[in-house]
This record gives C-alpha cells, structure tokens and sequence, in this order.
C-alpha cells in the first residue's frame, strides 16, 4: 500500500472534494482521481464512487480511512526511530508563520534552536496558514506556527496534529507622548477619534478591528503595514495607536507605551502544527521544546 496515496484518501475524507485536496496538495484534480483509483485496484477494493458530480468514500474506503491516521501516524514514529541512524546531508528543520509570528518569535526560537541544537540547519519561511497546512501534509515544511482560529482545515483532520504553544492578548500601543500614555487607565472607546496603525491583513487585524467595532467605533486605519516591527516604529513616530500581541513586544522603542486595555482581554491561541506522529521527531521536538524555552523566558520578562 503506497502511504502517499493513502494520504491522499485520508485528505478527501478531510477535506470532502477532490478538488480541495488538489489545491491544498499543489496536484491536479485529475491526479488525485487517479491516485485514488489506483489506490483501490492495489488492495483490491473500490475505496470512492460517484456522487453526482464529485465523488465520495465507499463503505470500504471509510474503513481504511479510520486506520489511515494510525498507519500515517506509524509511519512518522519509524521515521523518529530511524532518526538516529541518518547519516550525510545536515538535518534542516523548516519553519513556517504569518501574522508577524516569525518577526515576533519565529526568529527567537530559531536562534534558540541553534544553541539547543546546533547541528540542525533552521530554515524560516513566511507562509500563509491554510498553504503552510498543506506544506506540512507534503512534508514541504515542519512546522507551521500561528493562531489556532487561522488553522480552519486541522480540526478533524487525523493526519495533522495542533500543539498549543500560548493564549496570547493583545495590548493597547501608544507613542509615549499621547494624551493617555500615562493615563489610569484606557479603553478601545477612548481612542475612538485617533488614527490608527494595522497590520495590513490576516487574523490580527480582524481581531483588532472587531474589537474596535465592539467598542463602538470604526477605526480611521491610517495605515497598514506588513509586519510589527514597521507597525511599532509607525507608532513611535506619532502616526497612530495600535493593538499588539503581547509576544510581539519584545522590543518596545522608548518612546512607546504598551497597555492593556479596559475590559474583556483580546486574546488568540497561538499553536504549532505538524504531521500526527512526527512531535516525537527529534528535529521537530526541538522546536516545540525551544518555543516553550522563549516563550517561558518572555513570561518571566512580562512580555507574554
């Protein structure tokens, strides 16, 4: 049985169409079909058939698909086993994140894997959460790094698996000369006729901007920006407030002041995910180990 293609069926059970296992996989949707059959024809069973227009799991091919995740799961713990004996080639572990994850921490723990570990060879990549899920079912990357609620497509997916990291919040950003700098306290509503600075897509910036919308306003977004770094240097010099992960403010600039706001805290769960089984591979169990090093180290600084 090739586990390839086993993965492939695992996915349509996933992912329901033929067609969105073909775009998370970079395939054709006429060689995931094809795949698929010839899956069947070397065990001998009919796994998918016709459903109008698409196709759906057999009976059989549900069976299969229930041990498809331990098989898959299996195959990554030999991999843990074999680990031990690989020789040549240096090991590269390849991390991916958006969001700012990487700016924020992906970089910290990268250099905190070169110090656990400094045979491995880390490699970064700025990814997009539903195309680093993919990279990671094509053993393209490792791990892939953000907000839990990015990740739509692992819930109920077997053959990935979502450690949680951290419950992060966010914090209210402000230039040190603003009017409620120092103020007892602020509120989202208090800054309701400032300019704004925000990240210039993804999740954060939707949780910033509903949270804004909850407060009953609509922010004036003066700028949006790529990454947080650019966002806090914006913030600096005076050209708006922002709302930040609390992870991403390792280094706040002097002339910055970071606040929590009023009122229910704006938080996201930030998780690692990987292939179920391969946690346990010594390449990869260096990065969930290194994330809880920073991330412990940032906690004792009161960043986190």
């Amino acid at each position: 049985m090739d586990v390839r293609k086993l993965r492939l069926l695992s996915e349509l059970d996933a992912r329901g169409t033929v067609a969105a296992v073909a775009s998370t996989l970079h395939m054709t949707p006429s060689a995931v079909s094809q795949q698929l059959a010839a899956l069947g024809r070397e065990i001998g069973v009919q796994l998918v058939e016709p459903d109008g227009r698409r196709i759906r799991l057999t009976e059989a091919g549900k069976v299969l698909v229930e041990h498809a995740h331990d098989i898959l799961a299996e195959v990554e713990r030999a991999w843990v086993a074999l680990a031990g004996y690989a020789t040549g080639d240096r090991v590269r572990v390849r991390i991916a994140g958006h969001d700012g994850v990487l700016g924020g921490l992906g970089l910290d723990v990268a250099v905190r894997i070169r110090q656990m570990r400094p045979e491995l060879l880390v490699t970064l990549h700025d990814v997009a959460p539903d195309e680093s899920v993919g990279m990671v079912l094509r053993d393209e990357i490792d791990v892939a790094l953000g907000p839990e609620a990015s990740f739509h497509s692992v819930a109920g997916n077997g053959g990935l698996l979502a450690t949680s990291v951290v419950i992060d919040q966010f914090d209210l950003v402000l230039p040190a000369c603003h009017r409620l700098a120092y103020a007892p306290s602020v509120g989202l509503a208090d800054l309701a006729t400032d300019n704004w600075v925000f990240v210039s897509d993804g999740l954060c910036r939707e949780i910033g901007l509903a949270a804004c919308h909850a407060a009953g306003f609509r922010p004036a977004v003066a700028h949006a920006l790529g990454d947080w770094a650019t966002t806090l240097a914006a913030v600096r010099v005076g050209l708006g407030v922002a709302l930040v992960p609390r992870l991403m403010l390792t280094d706040l600039p002097a002339e910055v002041v970071a606040r929590t706001p009023v009122g229910e805290p704006l938080r996201h769960h930030l998780v690692a995910v990987t292939r179920t089984g391969a946690e346990h591979t010594p390449h990869v169990a260096v990065v969930l180990d290194a994330l809880d090093d920073v991330i412990g180290d940032r906690t004792e600084r009161g960043v986190a």
